[in-house]
């Protein structure tokens, strides 16, 4: 059995592997922070109605 490919030589120091610049995501919109305020204002009121109940 041939093993060579069981650990691949180690990269030398300064000889980096060029990694692409990730793009930054898209701004958040006012409707996004709305669905998103009103999602945790139903779960956290869900939670208390759990409890209180």
């Amino acid at each position: 059995m041939d093993y060579r490919h069981a650990n691949p030589p180690p990269i030398p120091d300064g000889d980096t592997i060029p990694q692409p610049t990730p793009e930054p995501p898209p701004p958040v919109s006012w409707a996004e922070r709305w669905w998103a305020l009103l999602f945790l204002a139903i779960t956290a009121a869900a939670i208390v109605y759990g409890t209180l109940r």
